[in-house]
């Protein structure tokens, strides 16, 4: 499989967004800085003179992490999300569409890309499954390969709930004994996180490639503040054409951004954070 998105990603340290409109200007204001002193090759003007354009673009979700009580998914470097989009309608925010994706994450690619990913027979699949390459702070790189679903609000409760949607977490193993179809399914942490996006930030790393920006809050309400804050930029090539001077660009980005103190390059994943580890 062919790499086709390649990911960075920093957390922030989110209680600076406790006015998030506010940090969100001056955040922008500090990457401004940081991307017009990055030496990118080669030295173009174009490259060296680029303005980033505003957070202007907003997505809310809401998310629930699923896993067993002895978190066998986890514990086999699987993720299952539920993720619904938020839309604004006469003046409150409605939940829209329900999506569920089964997501292998893992630092061999060969293994990730091998596990068997499909949806349930009677299952609509969204978009075609995904293979990306996620690379988070310091410079720690794993893989990711993914497949969404449409589904409902209502969870499984099941593990044979689960294997309906995608039949790979009807064989999962744990300690070499496979898992009861019987075993509980719960959301983890009994959270849902509700998740801002904030887009519109765009630089180029080449001539053609181009990344772009994003902040992820996320809260336990809509009205409370942050429990956690991601910065992060990507691009892709659908054929993996990626030239040494955009890699090399992307990375010389990446480690100027982890310069700000806006970051926690220690700090826990939102999959970390979302699980309590």
């Amino acid at each position: 499989m062919q790499v086709e998105s390649r990911e960075y990603k920093v957390m922030l340290d989110h209680l600076r967004f406790a006015d998030r409109k506010l940090a969100l200007r001056e955040l922008w204001f500090d990457l401004q800085g940081i991307v017009r002193r990055v030496e990118f090759m080669p030295k173009k003007e174009e490259l060296q003179k680029q303005r980033l354009k505003k957070f202007d673009t907003l997505e809310r979700r809401l998310i629930r992490f699923l896993d067993t009580p002895d978190r066998d998914f986890r514990r086999n470097d699987l993720i299952l999300r539920q993720r619904q989009v938020v839309e604004k309608e006469e003046g409150r925010l409605e939940p829209k569409s329900t999506e569920f994706t089964l997501k292998s994450r893992h630092a061999d690619r060969y293994y990730v890309s091998g596990r068997k990913l499909k949806e349930g027979s009677d299952q609509k699949r969204v978009g075609d499954p995904k293979f990306e390459e996620d690379i988070g702070a310091p410079y720690c790189s794993l893989f990711s390969h993914s497949l969404t679903i449409q589904g409902q609000e209502k969870c499984p409760e099941k593990l044979r709930d689960a294997e309906r949607l995608f039949p790979l977490l009807g064989d999962l193993r744990c300690d070499g004994i496979k898992c009861s179809p019987e075993t509980s399914v719960e959301i983890v942490g009994q959270t849902r996180h509700h998740e801002r996006i904030y887009k519109g930030p765009e630089f180029k790393l080449g001539e053609k490639e181009t990344a772009t920006l994003a902040v992820i809050l996320w809260s336990t309400e809509w009205k409370t503040r942050p429990t956690a804050a991601e910065l992060s930029f990507r691009y892709g090539d659908k054929k993996e054409q990626y030239s040494g001077d955009v890699a090399l660009n992307a990375y010389r980005l990446f480690s100027a951004i982890q310069t700000l103190d806006w970051c926690l390059p220690d700090g826990p994943t939102k999959t970390q954070f979302a699980y309590g580890e």
